[in-house]
């Protein structure tokens, strides 16, 4: 059984992926000069996409 701080540790835990993702946008954030759409920013994440070539993709779209 789990108690309230072991809950709302287990939820607000990071994860290597969510740790990785924050790092890779900030990357990208530096590189388009401002704010991107992060749910797109997670797509190219997922896909392999480096910062460069994530911003020329949001650009593009």
């Amino acid at each position: 059984m789990q108690n309230m701080y072991t809950m709302a540790r287990d939820e607000a835990a990071e994860t290597p992926q969510e740790r990785a993702f924050a790092r890779w946008l900030k990357d990208v954030r530096r590189v388009a000069g401002g704010d991107v759409d992060e749910d797109l920013a997670w797509d190219l994440f997922i896909d392999g996409c480096d910062p460069i070539s994530a911003v020329h993709e949001m650009r593009n779209q």
